[in-house]
């Protein structure tokens, strides 16, 4: 509440000052009007214009689709198609009339990590800003147009710390590309006194109205105009403005709540509602300001101190814009760049759920032999604990030592000969973090001995191996350096290719994190020279890892074979991952961190080229966590309503139909198997996801193709459907199925909205089979019977998948009618006499938390 206060306050301010202010002015006003000085004969300096142009008007064709002209009289520099002829046509890019679109600052920079994964700027000064652009020269030629001046400060006109190039340029093999490279060079009498340009802006139009989509996986916004929105890889974060569980996370670790804006995955791309899609080319840390009606503004930021001359002597700009006429189109083309995701195999997306298991082989077979007792198709067994376990403050850990533990998994080739009876396979788990907890006496190989033996693994200042903590203060690892090749090489081969491919016989993996490279770390070879700079690397880390995890398979021959699913995601991820999952969700229904941000991640990088994706069904965070000595406790745990309804979406939505059991499972998390309820509609919706194998095989095709995701916005396929394009609560599977899936509880009606069809064809609902007309409705949904709609002519173009679904509809309806998905009651309050006294104590504490935190530090206890 103090958090919600705090974000109140400058809102509610100015509005209880206003009047007070307003009869100031007026007093003001009237008092000064007497006092008005004669006009004067001294004669007043002219102000400095913001920009200036020695260069003449231009007007070319760039390539074979962009016209670039350049208006010095507006100071205008306009790129649209060149089928517009002079370029009177739609507008792809251009910059703000009469304001420079090209600024640097000269200033201090810092990134550092202040949680687990967390990163934030220790220093983010842009100093001196230049506010005075020139354009003093224009060349051209059949495929590029550069653009040169200086960069200065209007205090200052006769001194100009800097220069600057703008090159656009065309490229065949992008051809519906264009690509602006910015080069700000200081001059050597500023550069020598100290002074490297730390922060690079470019400014461009935009209008009020246009509404921006993607940057990555997005999980509380779907529409980011209004927005200013960091590019940066690291931990999501756990509540993500949720409250009050987000205070109490920051209070027990900082920054481990996260904001609106951290994701795994943000990616410096977008599709706008105007049809216009831009994309950063670079890995630095970047800023989109969208909080201005009619500009944007990128900050492209850098640490002067740290950069290497030579491979980074001056600081750059390079983005690229994408011409098309749909957002479909401009998606499709903007995958040519960020790349394709290759087809994934028949049995990862017909064969049925990936159970996500854990606690040994007893366990695992236990699990497994329910669920294929009530008939759940099970395309693999996901056992993310292979390596063994270890226990600390935040719960069980895997234990981060990439070896098969016959320990913990005793029989693991028995095990896996019987769950082959079912042509189920095995799925295991991997990240590219080393635990440096595994004992010498230990029979297990030391894999992160070895490496640092070998230097592969990142290093901090003093040559050692940087050890960082995830989770807890305990549980500590080293990481993979991705910069050195003889380190990701050996990674491939040994730890992957040996230990996973080979000696446990996994048909794939999760392949977690990526996110935690410190900008402070010692990356690349052992000299100087082979050295990379981390500020450079640490966005791109996510795209190694899942670099290095296709080079593993290649090595083994198993690229068709193997799946592996990343969280992670930089541009270029997606030209080498084979699938990708939406990270830890909380148990939760809201947009902030939980069933909705899943579907929000889907819709919003699903526009960057993250076409083949899924979530783990019912979330991952749960929290049972007591802080102030005890006193006070939280407790969200995983209810079967919430397992259900996201198993329900999932069916529809995902690539790969999977299951986890949570951060902390134990005996009052609602698991697939927990009831006799859950386990007959989850093994229901297994069979619905199988169902979809015709079709689905045909949209994973389409995306290696296209780069289009399999489940979509409905923009994607009704871009001049004005009530769909800001909608955040529907989803398409391909361009036939529509989905509104239930997003809060206790909902058993909702409302839909069905855009218009051509060609005579009518809405479908499934489970019911009726026919639907366009327009908004309310609908039932009880649970079993989500509000999933198909184009009537699915049955003729797919028929093979609608036989299957309409089987499924009737047994599903069925079952749903006579009560088999009622879900049991569920103990809400797990608190005796004494838990009851100690939370109302705890209530008073609250009020004393800067004592209570003292009090914390000062005593172990």
């Amino acid at each position: 509440y103090a958090s919600a206060a705090a974000r109140l306050l400058p809102t509610m301010l100015p509005r209880l000052l206003q009047p007070s202010l307003l009869l100031f002015l007026v007093a003001r006003s009237s008092s000064s009007a007497s006092d008005v000085s004669a006009p004067t004969d001294e004669p007043r300096s002219p102000p400095v214009p913001p920009i200036a142009s020695t260069a003449g008007p231009f007007a070319k064709c760039v390539g074979p689709h962009f016209h670039v002209a350049w208006d010095p009289a507006e100071f205008h520099l306009v790129v649209t198609p060149c089928s517009s002829g002079s370029g009177g046509g739609r507008r792809i890019w251009s910059s703000t009339k009469g304001k420079p679109f090209v600024a640097a600052g000269f200033g201090e920079f810092e990134m550092q990590e202040v949680g687990l994964g967390s990163f934030r700027p220790a220093k983010d000064d842009p100093g001196p800003r230049t506010d005075f652009q020139s354009v003093d020269m224009i060349s051209a030629d059949a495929i590029s147009v550069t653009l040169g001046g200086a960069l200065q400060f209007r205090a200052s006109p006769g001194s100009a710390p800097a220069n600057y190039t703008l090159k656009l340029s065309w490229d065949e093999s992008l051809e519906h590309h264009l690509t602006f490279d910015i080069e700000i060079r200081e001059r050597s009498e500023f550069a020598g006194g100290g002074h490297r340009a730390s922060h690079a802006y470019l400014r461009y139009e935009t209008e009020a109205s246009e509404a921006f989509f993607g940057f990555g996986e997005q999980y509380s916004v779907w529409n980011v105009k209004g927005k200013r929105l960091p590019i940066l890889t690291q931990e999501q974060g756990i509540g993500r403005g949720l409250q009050p569980l987000s205070f109490l996370a920051d209070f027990v670790e900082k920054a481990s709540a996260g904001e609106w804006h951290t994701s795994y995955s943000s990616i410096p791309h977008y599709v706008t509602s105007k049809n216009r899609s831009l994309y950063l080319r670079n890995y630095l840390y970047s800023i989109f300001d969208l909080t201005d009606d009619d500009a944007v503004e990128v900050a492209v930021i850098r640490n002067p101190q740290s950069i290497k001359p030579r491979t980074h002597p001056f600081l750059t700009i390079s983005w690229g814009v994408v011409l098309g006429d749909s957002p479909k189109e401009l998606v499709s083309r903007y995958t040519k760049y960020a790349g394709r995701m290759p087809a994934l195999p028949s049995w990862a997306i017909c064969g049925g759920a990936v159970l996500g298991l854990e606690g040994g082989t007893d366990e695992v077979l236990s699990v497994y032999r329910q669920m294929r007792d009530v008939g759940t198709p099970m395309a693999a067994l996901w056992i993310q604990d292979w390596s063994g376990y270890v226990k600390d403050d935040f719960g069980t850990r895997v234990l981060w030592n990439w070896e098969l533990n016959t320990d913990h998994y005793p029989g693991w080739d028995a095990m896996l000969d019987e769950i082959q009876q079912t042509a189920t396979r095995v799925m295991t788990y991997v990240n590219p973090y080393l635990t440096d907890r595994v004992n010498d006496s230990s029979p297990m190989r030391n894999l992160f001995k070895e490496a640092a033996e070998r230097g592969f693994l990142v290093r901090n200042s003093s040559g050692q191996p940087y050890v960082q903590r995830c989770g807890s203060r305990t549980f500590t690892f080293g990481t993979i350096d991705l910069a050195n090749p003889e380190a990701a090489e050996w990674y491939a081969t040994e730890v992957l290719g040996k230990n996973m491919l080979q000696n446990s016989n996994a048909s794939g993996w999760m392949a977690d994190f990526g996110e935690y490279l410190p900008f402070d770390s010692v990356i690349g070879g052992r000299d100087h020279e082979s050295q990379v700079d981390p500020q450079y690397f640490h966005n791109r880390f996510p795209e190694e890892w899942t670099k290095l995890n296709s080079l593993a398979l290649a090595r083994q021959n198993r690229q068709d074979d193997v799946v592996f699913f990343s969280r992670a995601i930089s541009t270029r991820s997606p030209k080498y991952g084979s699938l990708f999952w939406a990270g830890d969700q909380l148990v939760t229904w809201d947009r902030y961190d939980g069933l909705h941000s899943a579907l929000l991640a889907t819709l919003s990088g699903g526009i960057s080229g993250i076409a083949l994706t899924h979530s783990d069904i019912g979330g991952y965070t749960m929290i049972e966590r007591c802080i102030l000595f005890g006193y006070v406790c939280m407790f969200i745990t995983r209810k079967c309503e919430l397992l259900m309804r996201w198993a329900e979406m999932s069916a529809f939505t995902d690539a790969m139909f999977r299951t986890h059991l949570g951060s902390g499972p134990g005996p009052f998390e609602a698991q697939i198997y927990s009831s006799a309820a859950s386990k007959t509609h989850f093994a229901n919706f297994a069979q619905v996801h199988k169902a979809l194998c015709e079709y689905r095989t045909e949209l994973v095709r389409e995306a290696a193709d296209s780069g289009l995701p399999i489940a979509r916005h409905p923009m994607l396929e009704f871009p001049d459907d004005q009530q769909l394009q800001t909608s955040d609560a529907q989803v398409m599977l391909g361009s036939e199925i529509m989905m509104a899936p239930v997003l809060s509880p206790g909902t058993s009606r909702i409302r839909v909205y069905l855009p218009a069809l051509g060609d005579n064809e009518t809405w479908v609902r499934w489970p019911g089979l009726d026919e639907y007309q366009p327009g908004g409705s309310e609908v039932d949904a009880p649970i079993g019977e989500p509000a999933v709609f198909f184009r009537s002519g699915f049955k003729e173009r797919y028929p093979n998948a609608y036989a299957e679904l309409r089987e499924q509809a009737s047994l599903v309806r069925e079952t749903s009618r006579n009560g088999g998905f009622v879900c049991p009651k569920e103990v809400d309050y797990r608190m005796g006499v004494v838990e009851l006294v100690k939370v109302l104590f705890g209530t008073v504490l609250v009020a004393l938390l800067p004592y209570a935190y003292y009090a914390k530090v000062r005593s172990p206890h």
